[in-house]
Parts: C-alpha cells; structure tokens; sequence
C-alpha cells in the first residue's frame, strides 16, 4: 500500500483529519516562535559585534547561554561585562552562583562577598530591595544560601543557620534541595 492511499485511508476518518489540522496549527505557531527568537538573537549578536562594550547586550547573551545550558558561555560573557562593569551586580551575582554551584569555592566567594557587600549597602532602601528581590528572586534566595554556606565552611553556625533561614524565606524548600549544610 502506498502513503497516499494510506493517507486517504486514514483522512476518511475525522478524528484523525482534525488532529492533523490541529498538529499542523500547532507546528506552524512554534515555527513561528522558534524563527522570531532566532532572529532577536542574531539581532544581539550583531548589536555585541556592532558595540562589544554594551553589557546589557552581553547580559542578555550570558543568560539566553544559561538558558540553553551553555555553561562555559554563559561564564566568559559575565566575565566579560564583569571586564566592562566591574561592579555589575547582575554579572558578580549569577557568577557567583554559578562558580559556587561548580564548588569553585576560590572563584566564588569573593564574588557571593561581594555581592552580598551590595545588599547590605542597599538593606535600607526599599524600593531598590523589592526591584533587585523581584528582578532576580530566585538568585536572591541562592545568594543568602550560599552566603551561609561559605559562613559554615568557615565554622560560623550562627551566621550560617540565620542566612539559610533567609534562603528559605525567599524560597521555601531551598535549604532541602540544596542540602550543603
């Protein structure tokens, strides 16, 4: 039997023409997502290529590397707005995270330090809190757990348990999954 008499066979029946007019829909809506995205990223990678000192432009490659698990990528780009920007909070946090979650302690303590050394600096203003605290929650919650860890790692409970504590604030169920102390 051939694919078209199969195809005929099978079109005959409604059900099977409406789930391929559906599939057809559907692969036509991802098609066009899937070219759109595309395109906004070969647009980034011109405007870096145009202008390699934009660090937004490089901060929004950084994490579409993080999005599609592209690690070492997404380490040389926040190195490098990092270059630019030295006191980038975007960059020294996700860094620092990542380089943590690597347990390259030696890269990323200095970083979680420092990026902690920023949210002491702005404790007192609300709105800037809730604006980083909303922008990047979920980092926030990682950044007070590993800021704790690295006060475990250096035999000071208190600190360690009152920054776990916070991480769990932030995102109940943090201490649980990540477990390091």
């Amino acid at each position: 039997m051939t694919i078209t008499k199969l195809f005929i066979l099978l079109s005959a029946s409604d059900g099977f023409a409406q789930g391929l007019g559906l599939a057809f829909v559907l692969f036509i809506i991802w098609l066009y997502y899937y070219i759109r995205n595309k395109n906004r990223e070969i647009s980034h990678n011109r405007n870096i290529e145009r202008n390699p000192y934009n660090v937004n432009e490089i901060l929004y490659a950084a994490n579409k590397n993080i999005e599609y698990k592209d690690w070492g990528s997404a380490i040389m780009n926040y190195e490098k707005a990092l270059r630019i920007d030295r006191n980038n909070f975007e960059a020294t946090l996700i860094l620092g995270l990542i380089f943590h979650s690597k347990k390259e302690y030696d890269k990323s303590i200095p970083l979680i330090n420092k990026a902690m050394a920023y949210m002491f600096h702005i404790e007192h203003d609300s709105n800037k809190m809730k604006e980083i605290s909303k922008k990047y929650d979920e980092n926030i919650a990682l950044l007070f757990y590993y800021y704790g860890h690295i006060a475990f790692m250096d035999n000071d409970i208190e600190k360690a348990n009152r920054f776990k504590n916070l991480a769990n604030m932030y995102r109940n169920g943090i201490v649980l999954e990540k477990n390091l102390y």
